[in-house]
């Protein structure tokens, strides 16, 4: 939402608040690590119980910032598997 945009007047529910109150709290929980969290945590909860397979697993990289002036491509290791 934060990225796309929503009709925060017309998609919020009053019962969460303020529209400006709610994308603001979400702005802030986004800022301050809050998702990366969760989703930290959740993958560990789903490796305590055995339920992923590291071998399959997978990175998004649509949410990894890009540092300014990094360089964009394939890494070694991608390059290197052939």
């Amino acid at each position: 939402m934060l990225r796309a945009g929503c009709r925060w007047e017309e998609d919020v529910t009053r019962e969460y608040g303020s529209p400006a109150a709610c994308w603001r709290r979400l702005r802030d929980w986004e800022e301050d690590g809050h998702w990366e969290r969760v989703w930290r945590r959740l993958l560990a909860l789903l490796d305590v119980q055995d339920k992923l397979e590291w071998s399959e697993a997978y990175l998004d990289g649509s949410f990894v910032r890009l540092k300014r002036g990094a360089a964009v491509g394939r890494s070694s290791a991608v390059e290197g598997s052939g």
